[in-house]
């Protein structure tokens, strides 16, 4: 019953499916490949992580010594005629080859997953050889060795090693994609235990090119629900059955594809994967986590996982009020004059009030009121709000002028100066809209980890107006949540410009 019966691999992205007997669970093969064309695909060549690691650490190190000592006696011979302390020019060659190998090594440059992204690995290439080269000529530097070392063979060398290297990696990256994509080589195998569902949803995630190869092993949906088991010894079978199967199939990584409510489950899982020597990965849920932040952290004797991360660290916060206060304020003085006029438009237009003001949710979902131009007849702010839509009779004639160039936003510098909003960040919404969404969006409220902005990522690439669909609104909230996670200065002055310049930040306008 433990026995593995047949493995397939998945076209382009080396996908492997596991048939396991039992527990009212059929062979399982991939669509439309036969038996024997499973075998057929099955690796002509099985590498270990450790192996692969070795061989590209070996070549890299023979690539940048080699062509870093070439180009530095070329470079003597074409300027002297001849060659003169060879001994060191190999011990420099050297000497910066293993630096750059170890460098490689700590930025991951030869990890398995990472093997046929071809511009990761020349981006950690080329930093890791400018890192090695750097302390190369320091110590040349130090041991006077740069008294007779020529200025211009070193800048020959660098040349020569970091394009051998630069070309190497390019080179194997591909060899590795094609050997991958053909079933000739196989590095690393990793183990998918969970349901059906989630290993196929786990498998559309996974890129095209990676030295790995996923083997499947399907759990019955009954039990990853403990309240439908029957019978606890026979979920303790179907667990003991899929360890014998893990380690028939000699996986190296297992990852567990199950939900958090199948806690039962998991603990039974662990348990087993511990008499295994393998390592074990539990799979979170990605809508809740950011999965760039999760590690452990220690607490005296105790550790926890730590699954997020605040999303700015309180130097972040002061660079971006210092930021926000100068732009705003020079923003202001410069605007002060095209603010007058329109408030003199709006009063002419329509009567009443010049702003409107109404309760939004800010920081850590702090309600604050903003500060906006009136567009419209109305100046709703309860528990039911009217979208402004495409010819709204509520909109006044300035009003729509004052939509369509962004002009009615101006106000808002003001509440940026006061610190409850900031210049770029997620927009914020009317509090009956927020209620309704973080209901039908899991991520949603996390658009209230930093302060709203007056434009943003999801406004300068056109999600803005109407939200008549859960799609436009959650859409927006992607967009808004690629800003949190990848804040910087400089994209907040991306963003402003766009904003400014770019006819995107103005379509869909209301």
């Amino acid at each position: 019953m433990a026995s593995l019966q047949a493995e397939t691999t998945f076209p382009r992205t080396g996908l492997a499916g596991a048939a396991l007997p039992g527990a009212g669970l059929g062979s399982r093969t991939a669509e439309g490949l036969t038996t024997a064309a499973a075998k057929a695909r099955i690796p002509r060549l099985r590498l270990l992580s450790k192996d692969l690691l070795v061989i590209l650490a070996a070549i890299d190190l023979m690539l940048v010594s080699g062509s870093a000592f070439l180009g530095a006696i070329g470079y003597q011979f074409a300027l002297a005629g001849q060659l003169r302390d060879i001994e060191i020019y190999i011990a420099v060659s050297l000497g910066l080859a293993a630096a750059t190998v170890v460098a490689m090594v700590f930025d991951g440059g030869y990890s398995v997953e990472q093997q046929g992204d071809e511009g990761k690995l020349t981006r950690k290439a080329f930093f890791s050889f400018n890192s090695a080269f750097s302390v190369l000529v320091c110590l040349l530097f130090l041991t006077h060795v740069t008294d007779f070392y020529s200025r211009g063979s070193l800048f020959t060398q660098y040349a020569a090693g970091c394009g051998g290297l630069l070309l190497g990696r390019a080179a194997a990256a591909r060899l590795i994609e094609a050997a991958v994509r053909t079933g000739y080589l196989e590095a690393q195998r990793i183990g998918l235990i969970g349901t059906a569902q989630a290993i196929a949803a786990f498998r559309i995630k996974q890129p095209d090119r990676m030295a790995v190869r996923f083997t499947a092993f399907e759990l019955p949906d009954w039990a990853v629900c403990p309240s439908g088991v029957a019978d606890e010894d026979e979920l303790r079978g179907i667990v003991v059955d899929r360890i014998a199967a893990l380690r028939g199939a000699a996986v190296e990584e297992v990852v567990i594809l199950l939900p958090e409510q199948a806690r039962d489950l998991i603990h039974h899982i662990v348990r087993g994967c511990t008499h295994l020597p393998v390592g074990l990965n539990l799979l979170l849920d990605q809508e809740l986590y950011d999965p760039q932040t999760i590690e452990v952290r220690r607490f005296g004797w105790n550790s926890a996982v730590k699954l997020c991360r605040p999303p700015l660290s309180a130097l972040d916060q002061v660079a971006k009020r210092m930021f926000d206060i100068v732009t705003a304020l020079a923003g202001l003085v410069t605007l002060a004059p095209l603010m007058i006029l329109v408030a003199v438009a709006i009063k002419m237009d329509t009567k009443g009030p010049v702003f409107f003001r109404q309760k939004r949710h800010g920081y850590n979902q702090r309600p604050f009121r903003i500060t906006k131009f009136r567009t419209m007849n109305t100046l709703d702010d309860g528990p039911v709000i009217r979208q402004a839509t495409v010819n709204d009779s509520r909109i006044t004639k300035v009003g729509a002028i004052l939509r369509r160039t962004n002009l009615d936003e101006l106000p808002q510098l003001f509440d940026v100066l006061r610190g409850d909003m900031s210049l770029v960040g997620p927009r914020p919404h009317a509090l009956a809209h927020d209620w309704e969404y973080e209901s039908k969006i899991p991520a949603y409220a996390r658009r209230h980890n930093i302060k709203p902005g007056l434009t943003g990522w999801a406004q300068i690439h056109g999600l803005r107006g109407e939200t008549d669909t859960d799609d436009k609104m959650r859409a927006r909230v992607e967009h808004d949540l690629y800003y949190i996670d990848h804040w910087s200065l400089l994209l907040d002055v991306r963003i402003i410009l766009t904003t400014v310049f770019s006819s995107r930040a103005y379509r869909n306008a209301r």
